[in-house]
């Protein structure tokens, strides 16, 4: 409907610009450029035959099969063989339109014996379109039967890469999915399997080979180096129904065996195969073990490689220790010569040493190796200890103690005299070992200085100062002279009453 409505506007401005040119003879005005500006639709259908052995793929990014477009929108269409089917090298020159040859500005593109891409744009004036594939061809039978195969316990010998297996399920069919075989040697569990050669471009999957797979139990590890664990215990073994004797697996130095570690059994990752299980035990070892409910074949897969570590970070020295250190790290005193020597784990908090330079690291765990190296130097220090007798008249503490780093200078302590003593100008007491003792005042002394040992220095009291001494001369001569005549009047004496006899009754 819309390409008949263009179609008569088309017509419509023809007739218009014709009228134009007759009306106004001096104006020119070309029919042809203005219809081609009115850009083209198409209606392109790809027609498939039924049975082509032609795939349509309807997926993300492929056109369709019906399509409605301008001369520049076409989007290109994929289609692929059918098994057993394929695009001969001549096959483009086959495809026609309902027109002819001519595709009208589309290409057919044989991009391998199973794929053709059709791309480009539309031309020309004819609008609906038709694109006529031609039938894939068909592939030749392959009338190959794979060879006899050697079979081992859990081996199935002499396979190529150009094979393909699968297992035949006795009742039920077989398994849907072929698997590749290996070069030279294919992995399987206990059982009947069928082996053809893998179709190919021209030729379709050659007749099938069947084998039965008997076999005990088997361990299959890497014997090539490097090899990531060791395998100890017996790793062929036949038991009926006791429990196997259990087969340790441990893994090497860097490796670990991750959470949820399997095995392969039958080219499938697995942890239990017929009642034997393997058990990770942790980072660093499994084990298989069980009882067997039927034949088992398992290949060992690779442990991983442990991640690194970084340097632990917090550390500091202090007075004979590792100060910042957990239990999650080790140290030893840097070796002289660079050589390997062992390690010893840390203090949580703190770890006790003697004055040196040490390594510290974070300890090799279940996946990570053990980390880098942060080196701390732990300083020789002396002791620089002052003892204040009991009763020596010196105020301070009993015993003043402090620990000095080798080649610094130890805190200044001053001490001063209790009232009524002092220090004599005399005072003095003999340096020991860098520190010395200087008298600041009568009444303060003082004590530095760069200790180059120990140091046990004992004060001497203070001296008590002297009583004030009275003077033996009175200073002074009374200056009153005495009176020669008494000046004082005699006291009158009193006249007694005499108290009256009493009567006697």
């Amino acid at each position: 409907m819309i390409r008949k409505r263009k179609r008569t506007l088309a017509f419509i401005l023809s007739v218009a610009m014709l009228i134009t040119a007759i009306v106004w003879p001096e104006t020119t005005v070309d029919a042809k450029d203005t219809m081609e500006a009115l850009e083209p639709e198409y209606n392109i259908v790809i027609s498939n035959p039924s049975d082509s052995g032609i795939i349509y793929v309807a997926e993300a990014g492929n056109g369709a099969v019906t399509q409605h477009c301008t001369t520049n929108g076409f989007k290109s269409v994929v289609y692929r063989a059918a098994s057993g089917y394929y695009f001969p090298d001549n096959y483009v020159y086959k495809v026609k339109t309902q027109n002819g040859n001519d595709l009208k500005g589309l290409e057919v593109v044989r991009n391998s014996r199973s794929q053709i891409t059709i791309s480009g744009n539309p031309r020309g004036d004819i609008m609906d379109i038709t694109l006529n594939l031609v039938e894939a061809t068909t592939k030749d039978s392959n009338t190959d039967t794979p060879p006899e195969f050697s079979l081992s316990p859990g081996v199935i010998n002499g396979t190529r890469s150009s094979m393909e297996y699968r297992k035949k399920i006795t009742g039920q069919g077989t398994d849907k999915g072929w698997a590749v075989c290996s070069e030279d040697k294919t992995y399987v569990g206990p059982g009947t399997y069928e082996i053809r050669y893998k179709e190919t471009d021209t030729l379709t999957a050659s007749y099938i080979r069947e084998v039965n797979v008997k076999t005990e139990l088997i361990v299959y590890y890497n014997t090539e180096e490097p090899v990531s664990y060791t395998v100890s215990g017996v790793t062929n073994q036949e038991k009926g129904d006791e429990e196997i004797d259990e087969i340790t697996v441990n893994a090497k130095d860097g490796y670990y065996f991750p959470e949820g570690y399997k095995v392969k059994s039958g080219g499938v990752d697995v942890s239990t195969v017929n009642g034997i299980s393997v058990n990770r035990v942790n980072g660093g070892q499994i084990t298989i073990s069980g009882k067997m409910t039927g034949n088992v074949s398992i290949f060992l897969n690779e442990a991983k490689v442990k991640g690194g570590q970084e340097a632990p970070q917090g550390l500091s020295e202090g007075d004979g220790k590792l100060v910042g250190t957990t239990d999650e790290m080790e140290y030893r005193l840097k070796p002289e010569d660079g050589s390997d020597t062992a390690w010893t784990p840390c203090s949580q908090g703190y770890t006790s040493v003697e004055p040196g330079t040490y390594q510290i690291r974070l300890k090799e765990s279940d996946t990570a190796k053990a980390g880098d190296i942060k080196e701390v130097t732990v300083q020789k220090r002396y002791t620089v200890a002052i003892t204040n007798p009991q009763d020596s008249h010196i105020q301070g503490n009993a015993r003043d103690e402090q620990r000095v780093v080798v080649g610094t200078a130890a805190a200044t302590i001053t001490y001063d005299a209790a009232d009524g003593y002092y220090f004599p100008e005399e005072y003095a007491i003999a340096p020991q070992n860098g520190i010395s003792v200087t008298r600041e005042s009568e009444s303060r002394i003082s004590i530095s200085g760069i200790p180059t040992g120990n140091v046990d220095i004992q004060l001497v009291a203070a001296t008590q100062k002297p009583a004030p001494t009275p003077s033996a001369t009175p200073s002074a001569t009374p200056s009153a002279t005495p009176s020669a005549t008494p000046s004082a009047t005699p006291t009158a004496t009193p006249t007694a009453t005499p108290m009256a006899t009493p009567t006697a009754t």
